[in-house]
């Protein structure tokens, strides 16, 4: 079963899509990095999306899962 989960990489980088895991590996499909930005000092943070890696045909990242810190489930409706 597929869920959408946010993952923490060993990189420091959160990806956000929809997870399955087999025999050590995590596939995510539709990956997303979250970015926080905030346009200037005071205003609020804002969170941006891009895809993981957009130069890539394939619709799914197959990680080790031994290069994952954390992961949470994701907010429905977030991708």
């Amino acid at each position: 079963m597929q869920e959408v989960k946010i993952l923490r990489l060993q990189t420091g980088e959160d990806v956000i899509g929809k997870i399955t895991s087999s025999q050590g590996l995590v596939t995510i499909e539709k990956a997303f990095v979250i970015i926080p930005m905030q346009q200037t000092p005071g205003k609020p943070v804002q969170l941006m999306m891009t895809p993981y890696m957009p130069y890539t045909a394939d619709d799914e990242v197959i990680i080790d899962d031994s290069k994952i810190t954390d992961s949470r489930i994701g907010q429905a409706g977030a991708i």
